[in-house]
């Protein structure tokens, strides 16, 4: 059976994204193929998801669409080995930093049909965001074949590549902000008294509710944190303190840090 989709590189965010596309069905294993560096990777992926896999990137040859989730540091040298038979293929890429004009100057192809894909790490618990932007040369159908693999393990918007800085400081990086918020409430819960388990129970469930809660009902969130807090009540009592803090332009400055960071890694 011909491939559907070739991954070079299966990680993390890769084993988040083929789980997706098992776990719903989207392909049959037979027409995936994955192909990794080390016969540790292949042995452990071939046992865990029973699919397709090779240590031989002229394998993916047999792929209509390839996917690169290897480190971008090795784009360079990985599309060295495929060019000259991956030219008319869909290439996925999932890595930061490096633009589609970039990657279709590694193959040599100005017409190269390239989709850039930026996930966050929920991907590895199926509650992904990605963003998803597409080259002149991807049709209609192609993207929308990708986006159903991405949509798999989560949500998925379309947006122009140079939007893709502000992408990762909203929803590529941000998971580390709300990690931090909840180390910060786990830590000072366990101080009162509570145990580990009450204290990340209280604060995961909480967060997790809130975000369904600017989800789900569509209010702006100024207006939710204004209907939680009652005059001289307890809630106020904390906001004002974040008031004072700060708290707003904490977060706008990690998110301008990570923004411009973001913005010097294409441009490098």
């Amino acid at each position: 059976m011909s491939k559907k989709l070739a991954f070079i590189g299966c990680g993390n965010m890769g084993g988040a994204i083929l789980d997706g596309i098992l776990s719903t069905k989207l392909m049959k294993k037979e027409e995936i193929l994955v192909c990794v560096q080390s016969d540790a990777s292949l042995k452990r992926i071939k046992q865990e998801k029973d699919v397709d896999t090779t240590r031989d990137l002229q394998q993916v040859k047999e792929a209509s669409m390839i996917l690169l989730a290897v480190k971008p540091n090795r784009f360079e040298e990985v599309i060295s080995e495929i060019k000259e038979i991956a030219k008319d293929k869909l290439i996925i890429s999932v890595a930061a930093g490096i633009t589609m004009d970039q990657i279709s100057s590694y193959f040599d192809n100005e017409t190269l049909k390239v989709i850039r894909v930026m996930p966050n790490t929920p991907a590895c618990v199926q509650e992904a965001m990605s963003s998803l932007s597409v080259n002149s040369h991807v049709s209609d159908e192609e993207k929308e074949a990708v986006k159903s693999i991405f949509t798999s393990f989560g949500k998925v918007i379309e947006v122009k590549e140079k939007l893709i800085h502000a992408v990762i400081a909203m929803s590529g990086s941000s998971p580390a902000y709300v990690f931090m918020l909840l180390d910060a409430m786990i830590q000072k819960g366990m101080n009162y008294g509570l145990n580990k388990e009450q204290a990340y129970e209280l604060a995961s469930q909480a967060v997790l509710g809130s975000a369904k809660m600017v989800r789900d009902l569509k209010i702006d969130p100024d207006q939710l944190k204004k209907n939680v807090c009652s005059p001289n009540g307890t809630t106020i009592e904390a906001v004002q303190s974040f008031e004072r803090d700060d708290f707003y332009e904490i977060i706008q400055r990690a998110m301008d840090a990570c923004y411009h960071r973001s913005k010097e890694m294409s441009e490098n």
